[in-house]
């Protein structure tokens, strides 16, 4: 996600958590999944959700109550050392913030180097994981790097200071925060095309292009090579095209999906042709569920890209900086995917496809989903 447009929903979260602060309330469990994005006409609005480890408590009051940062460490409650809500709710604001930016997960070595307070370490280890993960370079004003690093190490002991900070002097921000929303409905910064759904028309079987015929080929020789039940798979995609799809209306969707005009066949090959490219197992699957609806389920294979750490390295040691190693990480991502027919655009048989996350790790589906919508537009 774009710095800027990470800011303003960031800016929103941490204005939710400084209100609950005024009440002496610690949320203690601030992460994405736990923001609720509403889209108006004219905007959006982040609303704070999760209330299950929130603590009314002084905030010169130490807290011994179990929450959500040391159930994933894996701590019992037994083992949980008194701490202070209020620095943990700043804390998990800055992750916030670079989870936003980055969508990478922050393994517990790299929050080893937090706690050593080695911000130059901190900061290659995220741009080198970056650039590893999306093969591009990390575009971020230094200004919202040191937001985040004051926040992740105490330097920003109030959540009012938050809004004092440099950041906030910048142009860019001073303009997005002219438009921040006060009642939920108002207009936004100018993110809202970046929200629009996909329009993807296809040419009939008459008329197809040679890039269709290609990955008609492909795919054919994808499932001859990798599927031992190619005959049974066959059948069942045609009985799968078979079914009419469920209709919703579009503003069902979420932001940013994809309207098919094109058959069911067509879609369910490219999606299929996308799945088989990383995950040539994926057709050996029971892929197709015993549903009325348009309705499939797979497990993908998504590898994800970590920095090994050496414990005892120095902040200024520039040879570690320079030899930082990668290494790979599998995760299995269980998802349902669904074909259906938009409501309002029947006539023109216009359709989308639904993804629901099964099982696996929440960061990783997203990258996931953002991977295989990237390649469906590529090949489509």
């Amino acid at each position: 996600m774009k710095w800027i447009r990470a800011l303003y929903h960031f800016t929103q979260v941490a204005n939710s958590i400084k209100q609950l602060h005024i009440l002496n309330l610690c949320h203690c469990n601030i992460k994405i999944d736990n923001i609720l994005v509403e889209q108006y006409s004219n905007g959006f609005k982040d609303i704070l959700i999760g209330f299950g480890y929130c603590q009314k408590i002084k905030q010169n009051e130490l807290s011994q109550a179990y929450n959500s940062f040391e159930l994933n460490e894996g701590f019992a409650q037994s083992q949980v050392k008194p701490y202070n809500p209020y620095k943990l709710d700043l804390y998990q604001l800055g992750m916030l913030l670079l989870t936003l930016i980055t969508c990478l997960k922050i393994p517990n070595k790299i929050k080893n180097v937090i706690s050593s307070n080695k911000k130059n370490i901190f900061l290659r280890i995220i741009l080198s994981q970056y650039r590893e993960q999306y093969n591009t370079e990390l575009l971020m004003q230094s200004e919202v790097f040191d937001l985040i690093w004051d926040l992740l190490t105490g330097q920003i002991e109030d959540v009012a200071q938050i809004f004092h900070h440099q950041v906030y002097n910048l142009q860019e921000v001073k303009n997005m925060l002219k438009d921040l929303p006060q009642t939920g409905n108002k207009k936004v910064f100018q993110i809202e095309e970046e929200f629009n759904n996909i329009f993807i028309r296809k040419n009939e079987d008459g008329n197809r292009n040679d890039n269709t015929i290609s990955i008609n080929k492909e795919f054919n020789n994808m499932l001859k090579s990798n599927c031992t039940r190619y005959d049974e798979l066959i059948q069942e995609i045609k009985f799968f095209c078979d079914k009419n799809p469920r209709q919703i209306k579009e503003r069902e969707l979420k932001t940013r999906s994809f309207l098919f005009e094109m058959k069911t066949s067509q879609i369910l090959q490219h999606l299929l042709y996308c799945f088989g490219k990383n995950n040539s197992e994926v057709f050996d699957q029971n892929i197709f569920g015993q549903t009325q609806d348009l309705t499939l389920k797979v497990t993908l294979k998504y590898i994800s890209k970590d920095v090994i750490i050496e414990e005892g390295t120095d902040d200024d040691n520039e040879e570690y900086l320079q030899e930082l190693e990668i290494e790979e990480i599998q995760n299995n991502i269980e998802f349902q995917i669904e074909i259906v027919m938009i409501e309002e655009l029947k006539q023109s048989e216009i359709k989308s496809i639904i993804f629901t996350p099964i099982k696996g790790e929440s960061i990783y589906y997203n990258n996931l989903i953002e991977d295989l919508s990237r390649d469906l537009q590529k090949i489509i």
